[in-house]
């Protein structure tokens, strides 16, 4: 018993050379393939895919960028109650504050890095977000020391 050769589905009169498309199961000749993280996709698939994830690239690019920006006004916030109102902060409270920023900005962070490269995102969008966050994750040190001399 011999094995037919199977033929592109949009290529008839060509063989096959590589698999079948990942989303629809369509057999796929070395033209039509399309190579996406270990998988292959057929053209029609690839373009569904790309319009399904259109926006998650710039969604969040922007909502890293923001809660990036967002870590950078707790420690101040808690600066200004420690020297208003001095007993209603503490050290739990002042570190609760501190860590909810790091990860406020350890999230934008890793949202940013994520956009990076998308096609659906500007190439500047991820950057403010990314240096904005890594900025807070390296003086997270210093507002801890001060933090701390103010409310003890």
């Amino acid at each position: 018993m011999t094995d037919a050769p199977v033929h592109c589905s949009r290529h008839p009169a060509t063989p096959v050379t590589r698999t079948a498309c990942r989303s629809c199961g369509t057999f796929l000749c070395g033209l039509c393939s399309l190579w996406f993280e270990g998988a292959t996709f057929c053209p029609p698939c690839w373009e569904k895919r790309l319009a399904r994830e259109a926006g998650n690239g710039l969604l969040r690019a922007v909502l890293g960028s923001l809660a990036a920006l967002a870590a950078w006004g707790l420690p101040p916030a808690l600066i200004v109650v420690a020297l208003v109102a001095p007993e209603i902060t503490g050290p739990i409270v002042g570190l609760l504050t501190l860590t909810a920023a790091a990860v406020f900005a350890a999230t934008g962070t890793a949202l940013c890095w994520a956009s990076v490269g998308r096609p659906d995102v500007p190439g500047w969008l991820p950057w403010p977000g990314l240096v904005i966050g890594a900025g807070y994750l390296v003086a997270l040190p210093v507002f801890m020391i001060v933090s701390v001399l103010l409310v003890v």
